[in-house]
């Protein structure tokens, strides 16, 4: 399996951007990569009791390590955390140049320094790059902003030692975040072999104010919504249907990951479907991200702000008009609340037909996996 980011790293990144903009900064720097990994874990300032901003010490600083190379696909996995944290805090700063590597509102420094952690994470043959291997990189960076507070913290290495110890005994093991299938399971869409703390009440009163403000399903909301986080992922310009199929996969993902399993009343929609014909989201992303994807942009719609939010990259109207069709496609047939199947079916018989010729490129079957959907569905 490749190596994917931790969920405790991707909590740091999203904590530098918020630290980012509590200063009122245009761009995420090393020192916010440190004052976000110390937020997400305290026991650590006792061992680098870092102050607000650095002295000047008159010192040149020191040089930083060579920019480690790293492969296409952790580049990839790396560039898409980094895109996402800043988008989070700051809102979408526009296409990337660089579809597979380019991240806008982050400094080349912190870049750098989270490529090394990546390399390091390599070394020590970890399944996924840590919160660990970040500490490790801004001690190997004094002449970044970071490693100048950590300097004038007077640093106890035998002390940070031993809180290490305690907080990542054998690494830092955080899975990947489950961002789409852990609120759909908390709110009941999905299933696991542990409780979910969210009781059945406040599971059908989250659905409900769901379908309420979005007019459809927690499941296609929600996934509509991780369209949009896909887009900005890959550093595309507008959410298009391509979008719409690598969300998908991101469920499946997660749901296989997590060892989930949908829900009654909704799982005939939310089976895994495009896995089965050996779909995968990191192999199909690469393909996605090196293409464009054009189309006339999608007028505002009630209830569908976040398709034109200026903090989101807009959405084409192909893209829109298949998240519709989802919606009508769950009134048919079988009646099955709207899901994944509706999403992949809509697309897939789109007059756009982008989405087939996409799956037919990856080696994957667009009729079978139409049929498959349709049969699910009940749907013609």
């Amino acid at each position: 399996m490749s190596i994917t980011i931790g969920g405790g790293l991707y909590s740091v990144l999203r904590r530098a951007g918020q630290e980012a903009v509590r200063l009122k900064k245009l761009s995420i720097g090393s020192d916010d990569l440190l004052f976000g990994l110390l937020g997400r874990y305290p026991p650590l300032r006792a061992a680098i009791p870092v102050r607000p901003q650095p002295e000047e010490t008159g010192e040149p600083p020191h040089p930083s390590p060579v920019d480690p190379e790293l492969s296409v696909e952790l580049t990839v996995e790396l560039t898409r955390a980094m895109r996402e944290a800043y988008w989070r805090a700051f809102g979408w700063p526009g296409p990337a140049r660089d579809r597979f590597a380019g991240t806008p509102g982050w400094e080349p420094e912190a870049a750098a320094v989270l490529r090394v952690a990546a390399h390091l994470a390599v070394r020590r043959r970890a399944p996924s790059v840590g919160s660990n291997h970040l500490l490790e990189a801004l001690l190997e960076t004094p002449g970044s902003r970071a490693g100048q507070h950590i300097a004038q913290a007077n640093l106890l290495p035998g002390r940070l030692d031993d809180v290490a110890a305690r907080i990542w005994p054998r690494g830092d093991r955080e899975p990947p975040r489950s961002g789409l299938a852990g609120p759909l399971r908390r709110i009941g869409v999905l299933a696991g072999p542990d409780p979910v703390p969210a009781g059945r009440l406040t599971a059908r009163l989250v659905a409900s104010a769901s379908r309420l403000l979005t007019q459809t399903t927690p499941a296609l909301g929600w996934l509509e919504l991780e369209a949009v986080a896909e887009t900005v992922r890959l550093g595309h310009d507008r959410t298009a249907p391509a979008h719409l199929i690598m969300a998908v996969l991101v469920l499946e993902e997660e749901t296989r990951a997590g060892e989930l399993r949908p829900a009654a009343p909704s799982g005939a929609a939310n089976e895994i479907l495009l896995s089965r014909f050996g779909l995968a989201r990191q192999e199909v992303g690469l393909v996605v991200a090196g293409k464009g994807h054009g189309g006339e942009f999608a007028g505002p719609q009630p209830r569908r702000a976040w398709r034109t939010d200026r903090n989101n990259p807009p959405w084409t109207a192909a893209a829109a008009r298949i998240a519709e069709r989802a919606r009508e496609l769950s009134t048919l047939g079988g009646r099955v609340p709207a899901g994944a199947a509706h999403l992949v079916y809509a697309a897939l018989t789109d007059p756009d037909d982008s989405a087939p010729r996409l799956l037919g490129e990856l080696g994957a079957d667009p009729s079978a996996i139409r049929g498959l959907a349709a049969h699910r569905l009940g749907v013609a």
